[in-house]
């Protein structure tokens, strides 16, 4: 703007000119003296029409970046009228912080009490189209009821109904957590007609009846942040060749990117993955450095995999100021069914630990942060790094269901592991897992953990749904010195399966069920880690409580939590290799990976989720200070002041000078001070950096 707006109160729009700019970029910058100036009065027009103007109703021009010298300096003795520059005390540096609140970001609208509903508009995804229950019959073909908007590479979020699930029917996007079911990706290999082939099997409700429909929504492909939802130029400011504004950089709808970033990083190949998936393929392993830069800190170095929440695109603007404000970060995931909520209801709160009011600092780190924890249960689940402007998800389970490719989105609770004394049979027989080692050259150590499946629909037993990745607690064990070891372990109470159904007759379609329980376990080298490839897939269904009154139907909770099992080593041998395509489908094995219909771990670039924070800034503050006497600055050099008529000098600008007298900065008032003999003033300058 050319002007100052007027407002209450007297203000002193101050600012660097080029001089002080460059000398501040060559770190030269000092400030010396001061000097006032009534370059935009006219007195005669005051004097000749004070009845309809006075000094307040003048406009005065801002500071401009080559702000010309005082026009009209005021001598600061009405004896001196060359003198007018006088000296300044040195200068007050203050701190001021400013906090706002961010806009809220995601693909939901609505709230944590009034319930949540997908943003369905081109702003968020290409479209949305729907699937009927009868026509997924375990294949990867999908019938759409329209295949507008969907080709190869492009990502499909399926909110499945299976057909127990037959009161809810809504179609209008509404997530409704009082309904908890699952909302699976996956990847467009082929299109034809309204026939979309996809990267995996899809379930197989084969059988069923139901005329109950599922949504499909159609997101962009690879790398959706900066191909489809910032479209923008990083070209900040202007064209160089007519030096006008660039159309992104008016603050317009490709600047404002309506979604957050999500990136999981993977320290390990995942347990089961083939040795021809290798981690080269990972889109996350670009933020590998990442890693480094905090997880590779003694606090965090056995996290195998973490995923990253980010904004970064290709705006402009700095919408999230230098950082979030204190614990005020808030991330809502709608679509997560998570073992250790308070209640059996679809959806999770994370926020910034507010049961501390002092961030601490991870070892060997300086940079502060919060833990984040999950708002029911308040289990610690990863961190929020307010400066970074950056969350971390370090709970595997929850990386586990945020994955694509993970295909569920309930999260699995940990088992309750221990090494138990081989007996004397047993290790006559060679029947242990781990053997007794030799104190300061251990050899051998083992990792554990579990896995659940399920079979087509069948309207007894299975909803129809695969049961997905492995649970993401794997547990470590190293031999001991006393004696050989078998592992014992047993499930935490029924609570941490409250989205788990005991019976699919009768069940109202909610949550998930299984029909197979494994145990997946891997023997290797201590002081290395576990090879993908070397995993054991261990059938132990039969091993369960009660197996004979449920065999073959589905897994009843108090199959799981009622009873103490042992793993031995005969149970080791006689599994087979654990290979997690035959769970999951099958993996992209070539560089050019993202133009194939298979999905991979690490392809994730986008949050199904909202974010809410409120947002600082630290605004450190130049202070200049200069007194004004009784009997300073009373007379002009303005050649319209008239020493006979005028008694008051009107001051417009302050102007102020390094020690080699260049003018560095300048100051507008935004209505000029009346200064005479009956007035005193004090003038302060500030400045923000």
């Amino acid at each position: 703007m050319s002007f100052i707006q007027k407002s209450d109160g007297v203000v002193i729009n101050t600012k660097l000119n080029n001089n002080g700019r460059l000398l501040l970029a060559q770190g030269l910058l000092t400030f010396k003296t001061i000097e006032f100036g009534d370059s935009e009065i006219d007195y005669d027009f005051l004097r000749n029409y004070t009845a309809i103007i006075d000094e307040k109703d003048l406009s005065i021009m801002r500071p401009k970046d080559a702000n010309p010298i005082v026009k009209h300096p005021i001598p600061i003795s009405s004896t001196l009228s060359a003198v007018t520059k006088a000296a300044i005390t040195p200068p007050n540096p203050a701190i001021v912080y400013v906090t706002n609140t961010a806009k809220e970001r995601g693909f939901f609208t609505g709230s944590t009490s009034d319930g949540f509903t997908a943003l369905t508009s081109s702003t968020y995804i290409l479209g949305v189209t729907t699937v009927a229950i009868t026509s997924t019959t375990g294949n990867t073909k999908l019938n759409v009821a329209s295949s507008a908007n969907i080709t190869a590479g492009t990502m499909l979020l399926i909110d499945w109904r299976n057909p127990k699930l037959t009161t809810f029917t809504n179609l209008s996007g509404v997530i409704d957590e009082n309904y908890p079911r699952p909302f699976l990706w996956y990847k467009v290999s082929s299109v034809t007609g309204n026939e979309v082939t996809v990267d995996r099997d899809l379930p197989n409700f084969n059988g069923s009846v139901t005329s109950n429909k599922s949504l499909v929504y159609i997101y962009p492909p690879n790398n959706a942040i900066d191909n489809y939802y910032s479209t923008g130029t990083t070209i900040s400011y202007w064209n160089y060749d007519t030096l006008a504004f660039d159309s992104t950089c008016n603050i317009g709808a490709n600047d404002d990117v309506p979604v957050w970033n999500l990136n999981i990083v993977y320290k390990q190949t995942p347990a089961g993955v083939p040795n021809n998936y290798t981690a080269q393929y990972y889109d996350g392993a670009v933020f590998s450095g990442f890693r480094e830069y905090i997880q590779g800190l003694s606090s965090n170095s056995g996290k195998s995999q973490f995923a990253i929440i980010h904004f970064t695109n290709k705006s402009i603007s700095n919408y999230y100021g230098e950082g979030f404000l204190n614990d005020t970060f808030k991330m809502t995931l709608p679509t997560i069914m998570y073992h250790a909520k308070g209640s059996a209801t679809m959806g999770i709160v994370l926020t910034a630990n507010t049961r501390d009011t002092k961030p601490t600092n991870l070892t060997g780190f300086t940079t502060e942060y919060y833990n984040l924890v999950e708002s029911t249960s308040n289990n610690i689940v990863g961190k929020v790094f307010n400066d970074l402007r950056i969350a971390v998800i370090e709970d595997e389970e929850l990386v586990n269901v945020l994955a694509l490719k993970s295909d569920r989105t309930h999260t699995l609770p940990p088992i309750n592991i221990t090494l138990k004394d081989a007996t004397t049979p047993e290790i006559a027989q060679n029947n242990y897992l781990l053997s007794k080692g030799t104190a300061g050259s251990l050899t051998q150590s083992i990792a554990f953990t579990y896995l659940f499946s399920n079979e087509s629909y069948n309207t007894n037993k299975s909803y129809g749904l695969k049961g997905g990745i492995h649970c993401g607690y794997i547990q470590h064990f190293d031999q001991s010195t006393l004696r050989e070891k078998n592992i014992t372990f047993n499930f935490p109470d029924d609570t941490y399966f409250k989205f788990m159904k005991s019976q699919v007759t009768g069940s109202d379609g909610t949550g998930f069920n299984a029909n197979k329980f494994y145990v997946l376990a891997q023997k290797y080298t201590y002081g290395t880690e576990p090879s993908p490839t070397g995993w054991k897939l261990i059938d132990l269904t039969s091993g369960l409580t009660n197996y004979n009154n449920w065999s073959g139907g589905t897994i009843p909770v108090s199959a799981l939590t009622n009873t103490i099992y042992t793993l031995t080593n005969n149970d080791y041998t006689g599994g087979s290799s654990y290979n997690i395509t035959n769970f999951i489908g099958s993996l992209p094995t070539s560089a050019n990976y993202d133009t194939t219909g298979q999905l991979g771990f690490g392809e994730e670039s986008i949050l199904i989720g909202n974010i809410n924070t409120d947002i600082k800034a630290t605004v450190y503050r130049t202070q200049i200070s200069h007194s004004l006497g009784f009997s300073d600055y009373n007379i002009s050099n303005n050649p319209t002041w008239d020493n006979v008529l005028d008694n008051s000098v009107y001051i417009t600008e302050a102007a102020i000078y390094d020690q080699n007298d260049v003018l560095v900065a300048v100051g507008k008032l935004n209505t000029p001070i009346k200064k005479n003999t009956n007035k005193i003033f004090k003038i302060q300058l500030d400045m923000d950096f």
